[in-house]
């Protein structure tokens, strides 16, 4: 018998990132969600990147506005 991924919604994603933040036992948090304790984490990790891609790209913009091409300050953001 296979195994069947589960996926999520955007808003149970940012529901249980926000509970993530307020509770200290994610192991308990998991449980209530009904979804295997790493989701959490993984969920969490996920919305923390797409949020710094974003921001990334409006620097990229804001940068490209303002006439910044290729500076050594703009490299360094994209790689931290």
């Amino acid at each position: 018998m296979s195994r069947q991924r589960k996926t999520y919604n955007k808003k149970f994603k940012l529901m249980s990132v926000e509970l993530s933040k307020q509770r200290t036992d994610l192991v308990a948090l998991a449980k209530e969600l009904d979804i295997p304790p790493c989701s959490v984490i993984s969920l969490a990790k996920g919305v923390v990147r797409k949020a710094r891609e974003k921001l990334f790209r409006q620097w990229e913009d804001d940068f490209e506005r303002i006439g910044v091409r290729d500076c050594s300050f703009k490299k360094d953001l994209r790689d931290t």
